[in-house]
């Protein structure tokens, strides 16, 4: 165990890095998870997941 402890801080400057880079992932991953779960509910409800907001129908008839 103190081995495979030694062997981690032993990366030294590259251990924020990869740190960053693998909680950039996870952060990632789970917005991509969560936008799929919203989609996937509004299917359920009959809601068109691709339609424009209320708000945005609005503004765009206002601008014609």
């Amino acid at each position: 165990m103190n081995r495979l402890i030694d062997s981690i801080f032993g990366l030294g400057g590259l251990l924020v890095p990869i740190c960053a880079i693998l909680v950039g992932g996870a952060i990632a991953i789970i917005g991509m998870v969560h936008r799929h779960a919203e989609r996937i509910a509004k299917i359920e409800r009959g809601i068109d997941p691709d339609a424009p907001w209320p708000q945005q129908q609005q503004s765009q008839q206002q601008q014609r």
